[in-house]
């Protein structure tokens, strides 16, 4: 695991300096990160390697979907999901995502602190539950992208915790 995982960490490194620099991970890098992550899958383990990365970026986009439609992931976040599904398979995609979206939230909460608007984003999260609406969440653009934070930070994070646990890929 060691090789998908080093360069997985390098597509991951790539992503967070875009997204911090431009608020946007690029296509380009999250096909060339899926071309990569299938390619080593298939050299180091075969026909099983292959079909577990596609495994991977399918169970990405079916997880996370719904988050995608409603405003709370951006494109580019689950487009990052099937690079590391690609790299690790879907077992190791289901431990991540829980773990991105703690870290995620912590660095939510972080920001809302510095911004001082806590209070205003848990009543208007409190608001759209409570009213069944299905439209998106959040639009960035309406407050500057103020409450908004870099996902592929939190991504990046859980990542690296993960592998400091020795939690491989399938």
């Amino acid at each position: 695991m060691l090789p998908e995982c080093a360069v997985l960490f390098v597509f991951l490194f790539s992503a967070v300096l875009f997204d911090l620099k431009e608020r946007r991970i690029p296509n380009r890098l999250c096909l060339w990160g899926i071309f990569a992550g299938m390619g080593l899958r298939t050299i180091l383990r075969g026909l099983p390697g292959f079909l577990s990365g596609a495994a991977g970026i399918v169970a990405a986009v079916l997880l996370l979907f719904v988050l995608f439609r409603r405003g709370m992931l951006g494109a580019g976040d689950i487009k990052l999901f099937a690079v590391i599904g690609s790299f690790m398979g879907p077992g190791f995609l289901v431990r991540h995502i829980p773990v991105s979206f703690a870290a995620g939230a912590v660095m939510s909460v972080v920001v809302l602190a510095a911004n001082h608007n806590i209070r205003e984003r848990f009543l208007r999260l409190a608001g759209y539950l409570r009213s069944g609406d299905r439209g998106r969440y959040y639009e960035g653009r309406e407050d500057a992208y103020r409450s908004a934070i870099h996902f592929s930070v939190p991504m990046m994070l859980a990542f690296l915790f993960l592998m400091s646990l020795r939690e491989w890929g399938d």
